[in-house]
């Protein structure tokens, strides 16, 4: 394989980040050498409570700081997430800069492909998801296979989602994004715990409540046993005229040190989810030549339709230190999810709406899916000296498997009901887990070997080498017959980055990756469409401030792909089939500003812009072409200092079907819209704090799609209580 460099602001970019590399060189000389005293100091950081993180592995497997990371990386905290009272993912990935969320339905509702809460970033769809670094999910088509959107985070410490691909940590994926998500563990010297109740509401309707209970404690004279567990509760009715939603999770981990150089956290969860009256599925924005004419609060499905899964979840991580400066690292993860499900939706697709009569027919169906995922991940670094410095090195293996029994069906009902009395009343189509019934087994592997190393070429200099060695197999049978066999062997995925320190607080960067997935889509004709490749290129500055409190990055990326997909329509059986796009280019910029500005004031701001071109034209219309996401949180000053005032805006570009033309086309878009929030929190004595939440403050009516009339939430407000002790 070559790689051509043409002469783009890419390249040029990448020729000036050398041309500093050269020039700090000169500047590196020493002119002469004082020996001073050693002074030996000790500190510690007040670190849970800083809205960034200092140090994260997930973009290499080395431990850097975000400066020293080249390639862009955003942070959400668990205090954020506690801040806002966010209760899903799918809330969660919302706050992320530069992720954008297109959800069908509700939130985690099943459909006969599954969960349709899908996440982009920079253009393309996020299949890869890991847990504290292992691959969680089948790197393979738009489908990670795994019903994230309503995994609960209060398990989880921090999310970081490395932007660009990751090809060292999880190997085949696509140039938009990686999603790490840490768990918490058990750290506390002393008992302590935190105790968080919340209530909700909308303007017109009591919303709901949710409990979380975090307990941690030594289990032993020595504290070198200690153990967490985390209790979750959430009840959530549905904004629309029917519709609810409940979950409970238990989680529960120990913490053991057999030895000084030994630490083992092991674990497991367990969570348990249910949907009633709720769908996957909106009603369809065109038929008949006429535009739909729903509400927010319209409700497509109907009352019987039920969506349960249960998600279990069991881990083991050993680190252990060797007198000879190696650090050995192995994890093991497990991850379980069965659901069973009914769906439907009135008026769907154009052949179950008429809207020229106001009617509607129901498009229903059944899921039954149970996925296994296996994971494990093995690896050890350490420091070495070379060429008078001292350099860091890692290397490691990976094995993932993802197995998946797929049961279901679809119908379209025979009774048409009124849509102006629509009620959610309809008969429940007798075949409706008969019809087109299909058993769909999958089977997915990848396993691989990976290494890197960080060169300090000069004080001021730094270099990033990786190379990670691939294999994939991938197995579909639909019905007892072969619907896709795809085996890749020893692909190799490179790697490369470069630093630059121009000063003490400011660093450039230049980062290269190679882009392979395996994909199982097909055309109209049901050929298949073959592995996504190409090359990705990034080029930033980024700015630590505030003893690495505050961090400012400045990104503009660039893709080159060949057989990325492009979707064109939907079978009668609801699977898409795509057109194979030849190289596409994918380019844009990112700004961000995350941590603190002062010690009263916090902030997270990020404005993302990405276009996607084939062949001069632009195409994924439906991903937003630019998104601007804020949350600010300050501290009065003074005697009002247990007060704290902050809030959030999103905003996005508009978004519109190019598949579509005159009355249809101008149905099939959503223009650009903003959400503003607004939080209030008052600090009545050091372990008890009360907060207010208004979310959606100006009572936006926007859809997340431009297919279906599915909405997002109106306004809505949460009071909240948290307690420590």
């Amino acid at each position: 394989m070559s790689v051509i460099f043409k002469k783009t602001i890419l390249t040029q970019s990448i020729t000036l980040i050398s041309m500093l590399a050269t020039a700090q060189s000169y500047a590196a000389q020493p002119t002469s050498v004082v020996e001073l005293p050693i002074i030996t100091v000790q500190a510690t950081r007040d670190v849970e409570n800083l809205p960034t993180i200092l140090s994260s592995k997930a973009a290499t497997k080395l431990d850097l700081t975000l400066k020293q990371t080249p390639q862009a990386v955003s942070v959400i905290t668990a205090k954020q997430i506690q801040n806002q009272q966010i209760s899903t993912m799918a809330d969660a990935l919302e706050q992320v800069p530069g992720v954008y969320q297109r959800r069908y339905g509700a939130v985690g509702a099943m459909g006969v492909r599954g969960e349709s809460s899908m996440f982009y970033a920079r253009g393309t769809p996020i299949t890869n998801i890991s847990i504290d670094g292992i691959a969680s999910s089948a790197a393979v088509d738009n489908q990670m296979g795994l019903s994230v959107a309503k995994l609960n985070p209060a398990i989880y410490e921090k999310i970081t989602v490395v932007k660009g691909v990751n090809v060292l940590s999880t190997g085949a994926g696509n140039p938009s994004a990686s999603i790490d998500l840490s768990r918490k563990l058990a750290t506390a010297m002393q008992p302590t715990g935190q105790l968080n109740l919340s209530a909700n509401s909308f303007d017109h309707a009591w919303g709901g409540f949710r409990e979380t209970l975090d307990l941690q404690s030594p289990l032993n004279a020595d504290k070198t046993i200690r153990g967490r567990s985390v209790i979750a509760y959430n009840q959530q009715n549905s904004f629309m005229h029917w519709g609810e939603s409940q979950t409970g999770l238990f989680y529960g981990t120990l913490a053991i040190d057999p030895t000084p150089e030994t630490q083992i956290n092991l674990g497991a969860m367990y969570q348990k989810g249910d949907q009633d009256g709720l769908s996957v599925y909106g009603q369809t924005l065109f038929a008949n030549g006429l535009k739909s004419t729903t509400s927010p609060r319209d409700n497509a499905a109907p009352r019987w339709t039920y969506n349960h899964t249960e998600t279990s979840n069991a881990f083991v991580d050993i680190k252990h230190h060797f007198e000879n400066g190696w650090h050995l690292n192995f994890n093991y993860n497990y991850l379980k999810q069965n659901t069973d499900a009914v769906w439907g939706g009135i008026a769907y697709s154009a052949q179950t709406a008429n809207y020229a009569q106001h009617r509607g027919a129901v498009y229903a169906g059944m899921k039954q899916l149970s996925a296994v995922s296996h994971g494990v991940d093995l690896s050890a670094n350490r420091n070495y000296g070379l060429w008078g410095r001292q350099h860091d090195f890692v290397v490691g293996a990976s094995y993932q498997s993802f197995n998946s029994n797929d049961v279901y069906s679809y119908t379209v009902g025979k009774d048409w009901v009124d849509l102006n009395t629509w009620n959610g009343h309809v008969v429940v189509p007798s075949d409706l887990k008969t019809g087109h019934r299909a058993i769909t087994l999958t089977n997915t592997s990848q396993h691989g070997v990976f290494a890197a190393t960080r060169l300090n070429l000069l004080d001021t200099v730094h270099a990033i080498l990786g190379l990670r060695l691939s294999s994939y197999d991938i197995l579909s049978l639909e019905n007892g017959e072969v619907g896709h066999d795809f085996s890749g062997h020893n692909v190799v995925t490179p790697y490369a980055g470069l630093i630059v320190d121009l000063n003490q607080n400011i660093s450039a960067y230049a980062s290269y990756s190679n882009i392979f997935r395996p994909q199982t889509a097909q055309k109209l004709d049901k050929s298949p469409i073959g592995p996504l490749e190409g090359n990705s290129y990034e080029v930033g500055v980024k700015t630590s401030l505030n003893e690495d409190r505050l961090n400012l990055s400045a990104a503009y990326f660039e893709s080159h792909l060949e057989n990325s997909l492009e979707f064109q329509g939907r079978r009668p059986n609801g699977y898409a089939y795509y057109r194979a796009v030849k190289g596409a280019i994918t380019s844009g910029f990112e700004l961000e500003a995350l941590g603190q500005l002062t010690p009263a004031l916090s902030l997270q701001a990020a404005y993302t812009q990405a276009t996607t071109l084939d062949k001069g034209k632009r195409i994924n219309l439906e991903i937003p072409k630019q998104m601007f996401k804020l949350h600010t949180l300050y501290q009065l000053p003074a005697s009002l200092s247990q007060w704290r005032i902050g809030g959030g805006l999103r905003w996005q570009s508009d978004i519109f079907d190019a598949t579509k033309t005159g009355a249809a086309y101008v149905a099939h878009q959503q223009k650009a819209f903003a959400v503003a929030d607004l939080l209030v929190k008052y600090q009545m004595n050091a372990d008890t704090s009360l907060g207010l939440n208004i979310n959606n403050i100006g009572n936006c009516h926007y859809r997340t799609n431009v297919l279906q009339s599915t909405y997002a939430d109106p306004r809505s407000y949460i009071l909240s209580l948290n307690y420590r002790f």
